[in-house]
């Protein structure tokens, strides 16, 4: 198999093309032709290319996959199909026996454990490294009007719930679910990067994009389980697996839907990341909790996903009528209703 298709789907790779593919949907309402599309996608890749290409492979193994399936017929006019061939994302699905899956293919300098435990890669059940991620990714493709992304997609859908733990297991969905069949998965925690809230969110956004009934009423089932669980909590107040993330993602439920359990849920979790602000963090008020240089403690940390700006925004979001379009970065933006 081609090295790039052996790599992570993590959360930059999938930022990275939403944003793309986003971008482009954006642009085909202006009216944009398929040629300009393409020409667009051309750039995008050369902008992905050019940056730090260990963590932007997927990305670019997506976008010449869409490449590839959507412009068939001006392949001739593109600079980015060398290698098209080897690298298409449906030639890397793994084929279940239901739907289709792709393989999460840990580093074995980042996570010597999953290395040690999956040589050959495992399904990552988490928005940030695995199917969910790659299914709003799709969803995103199938807007844009790229062929060959539906039947991906549903086939994505399609594994997803059939990877649902047993009633009562604390969770719908564990973490991660095993190559091999009966091997016993742990249920998961509650965040956006992993556990049944972002992968509620994720599902919704596709079902919002195609218009898919049967979906959306999964993705509001899942939703509604991860309202109602009495024992979750974070340890920091982070976007990312965070109290903030968790406010802002049943936040934009409730924009969606309007239901008041989601409302509920916002203002309980915003107001657990609002708590663990203090005295002497360098930004806001807020740390996160990291592991740096082999050990677990409190860090200073401005970013996005894991800091203070990503807090800020989430906080702003919910007291803002302002459309929060960066939530696109999540893979969340598709579900905008009002």
């Amino acid at each position: 198999m081609n090295n790039i298709a052996k790599k992570s789907l993590s959360y930059g790779n999938m930022q990275v093309t939403a944003a793309v593919l986003q971008r482009i949907n954006d642009n085909r309402r202006s009216g944009f032709t398929r040629r300009q599309i393409t020409m667009l996608f051309n750039d995008a890749v050369k902008a992905v290319e050019g940056g730090h290409i260990s963590e932007q492979e997927a990305a670019r193994l997506a976008v010449q996959y869409l490449i590839d399936q959507g412009q068939q017929s001006q392949q001739s006019n593109l600079d980015t199909q060398k290698d098209v061939e080897d690298v298409k994302l449906a030639a890397t699905a793994a084929r279940r026996p239901v739907g289709l899956a792709w393989r999460t293919w840990p580093d074995a300098q980042e996570s010597r454990v999953l290395h040690n435990l999956y040589p050959e890669g495992y399904f990552d059940l988490g928005v940030a490294h695995g199917m969910p991620g790659v299914i709003a990714m799709l969803a995103s493709a199938c807007a844009a009007g790229i062929e060959g992304a539906r039947p991906l997609l549903g086939g994505a859908v399609a594994w997803l719930l059939s990877q649902k733990l047993p009633a009562g297991a604390g969770s719908v969905f564990a973490t991660e679910a095993a190559p091999t069949p009966g091997e016993e998965c742990e249920p998961s925690s509650l965040a956006w990067c992993y556990g049944d809230l972002g992968i509620a969110a994720s599902l919704l956004a596709a079902a919002r994009a195609l218009g898919e009934t049967s979906w959306e009423r999964e993705a509001l089932e899942i939703a509604r389980a991860a309202a109602a669980r009495p024992d979750a909590d974070s340890q920091d107040a982070c976007l990312c697996h965070g109290a903030a993330g968790n406010g802002h993602l049943f936040n934009r439920l409730h924009h969606a839907t309007g239901a008041p359990a989601f409302a509920e849920a916002a203002r309980a979790w915003l107001a657990r990341a609002l708590d663990k602000r203090g005295s002497g963090a360098s930004f806001g008020g807020f740390r996160t909790r990291a592991t740096a240089q082999g050990e677990l403690g409190w860090q200073d940390e401005p970013g996005l996903l894991t800091g203070a700006a990503g807090i800020g925004l989430a906080l702003l979001a919910a007291v803002s009528p302002v459309e929060p379009a960066w939530g696109r970065v999540l893979l969340i933006s598709a579900f905008r209703s009002d």
